[in-house]
């Protein structure tokens, strides 16, 4: 089991990264960088930014990663995403 000291969460830039991919017309760039993160960094993401937005990456999260990433989202983002 991984030690929550060990994981490694994204930058608060990745943010702004992330939120700058959401706007581009092309979603190869958002989909590749959701590729390489692991899925707790995702999760994490997805919990700092706001509704709309992380329903936006919910729908370019690769599918085999999907189940990973919900189970790591606390209960109200979650719930949010799974109520949409």
């Amino acid at each position: 089991m991984i030690g929550i000291e060990s994981l490694s969460y994204p930058q608060d830039g990745m943010i702004d990264t992330l939120a700058s991919t959401l706007n581009e017309p092309d979603t190869f760039r958002l989909k590749q960088l959701l590729k390489s993160m692991e899925p707790v960094e995702v999760a994490y993401l997805m919990e700092s930014i706001p509704d709309n937005l992380r329903a936006l990456l919910w729908k370019q999260v690769p599918e085999e990663a999907a189940g990973e990433i919900l189970a790591c989202l606390g209960e109200v983002a979650r719930s949010s995403l799974l109520t949409q």
